[in-house]
């Protein structure tokens, strides 16, 4: 079976090499087709699919609030005594931490310019609830105290403004006339959203959401239990806020949870329609892909009936059916393999542009990249292409008569082989790869679909 293998795909690419033109728009096309498929799903890859860069990261949930009677179109942050209730009564969430980012602009003074950063206060449990360590130093821990004048860095504040000297813990950054002393430096990966923040600090029991506890701007985030369900810890704190709504001073809004996973969050906080968005465009690049494979078919076809009569000799010598179906899908094979190698490369160029130039906004998290699973899902991808651009055309030649084909009359019934519109179309493409003949050839084509009759005004021969 291996020499058999071995055989064929030798002989596949000696085929391949006879005919360089002709494999070279095979090739082009599938890898079109590949490629594009390859680039959206690395980007779906990155954003629905990979989970977010924190320990357990299926488990994380995060919590809002919204009036009962419109659930569907409003959404506000949680307030700290609601966060207090459900960090103290949850059984179903392992943990709560909690976040602020609404005013978290104080001024940075004492190196150079002053100017506003994104400093945003989180609950000293935060970082190790997520399982997140620092790249440099240490994060901030449940022991470290509320109020703390302590200080973590984003990789990028740390380059922008340290020049990401080593000897930056222990110094001091000074923001709203107070002096924090950094403690560490998150790795360049570490994100949440937005993506902008620049460092972290101790929330402070004089921060006004604190003070004020029915104040709607903090950002809480929890870890189920392991095997619980989202739905049992929305069925859960809508209990525990049911019971401070009883409790609630008049005048206070009537609040209930709402549970997402932290996964969903961020898509959703960054585009309403963007997890909708990329689905539709993986199902626009798979019908490119359907298309691609629809063209190759019909150029195969065409080279199947031009070598009838090299099929009717291997016949005529003891060679089965099976046997030239399977050479003519290793010889797919060989040109999807190599559609599929140009189109990872196409799809890596793709990517980098997209990184660099960053059109869309994308959730934090996950980078998009040429991973294992988007390489794997090329391979997939050059295995469906060869199924569909080989079998086909294989089992439609060997299932011709080919004693035919040891008739001289083979040129005619190639020429009816050709009679589709479509494989017309792709046997000029084949024959005329010069630019000026390949225009003016579709232009009669064009013509002669327009009129519904046999081609007229195409160039004889292929150009010098």
């Amino acid at each position: 079976m291996r020499e058999q293998l071995s055989r064929d795909l030798a002989y596949a690419f000696r085929t391949v090499a006879r005919k360089r033109g002709f494999a070279a728009m095979v090739v082009v096309i599938l890898a079109l087709g590949i490629g594009a498929n390859a680039a959206v799903f690395s980007i779906l890859d990155a954003v629905l699919i990979r989970p977010l860069p924190f320990r357990d990261a299926r488990r994380f949930i995060a919590v809002w609030e919204s009036d009962p009677k419109k659930l569907e179109s409003t959404g506000i942050w949680n307030s700290w005594r609601d966060f207090q209730s459900w960090r103290r009564e949850s059984r179903t969430v392992e943990g709560f931490a909690a976040y602020c980012w609404a005013s978290a602009h104080p001024v940075m003074s004492g190196r150079g310019r002053t100017r506003s950063v994104f400093a945003v206060p989180v609950t000293p449990n935060f970082f190790t609830l997520l399982g997140s360590r620092a790249a440099l130093g240490r994060t901030l821990e449940p022991q470290d105290k509320m109020g703390a004048g302590l200080a973590v860095l984003s990789y990028a504040f740390w380059q922008t403004e340290f020049g990401g000297a080593p000897g930056v813990l222990g110094k001091s950054v000074v923001l709203d006339h107070r002096a924090y002393t950094i403690i560490g430096v998150m790795p360049a990966a570490f994100q949440l959203y937005p993506k902008q923040m620049e460092l972290w600090r101790p929330m402070d029991p004089a921060d006004s959401y604190i003070r004020d506890s029915d104040e709607h701007s903090v950002v809480v985030v929890g870890r189920l239990q392991p095997g619980t369900r989202i739905a049992a810890a929305q069925e859960e704190l809508s209990a525990i806020r049911a019971n401070l709504n009883q409790t609630a001073p008049d005048g206070v809004p009537q609040y209930v949870p709402i549970v997402h996973g932290m996964q969903e969050d961020f898509i959703w906080l960054t585009g309403r329609n963007l997890s909708r968005s990329l689905i539709l465009l993986m199902g626009a690049v798979g019908m490119l892909l359907l298309i691609t494979c629809f063209n190759a078919s019909n150029l195969l076809l065409v080279r199947g009936a031009e070598r009838r009569k090299e099929f009717a000799i291997r016949a005529a010598l003891g060679a089965g059916r099976a046997g030239l179906v399977r050479q003519q899908v290793t010889e797919a094979l060989v040109l999807s393999g190599l559609g599929a190698a140009l189109g990872v490369g196409l799809a890596a160029a793709a990517v980098r542009v997209f990184v660099n130039l960053n059109p869309v906004a994308l959730p934090p998290g996950n980078p998009v990249t040429l991973n294992a699973r988007v390489l794997l899902f090329s391979a997939v991808l050059a295995i469906v292409t060869t199924l569909f651009s080989g079998l086909i055309p294989a089992w439609r030649v060997c299932n011709t008569d080919l004693n035919e084909g040891l008739k001289d009359a083979s040129k005619g019934e190639s020429a009816s082989a050709l009679n589709s519109r479509s494989t017309r179309v792709l046997a000029v493409l084949e024959n005329y790869h010069h630019p000026r003949h390949l225009m003016l050839n579709l232009l009669a084509l064009d013509r002669m679909i327009a009129r519904g009759g046999k081609p007229s005004g195409l160039l004889e021969g292929a150009p010098g």
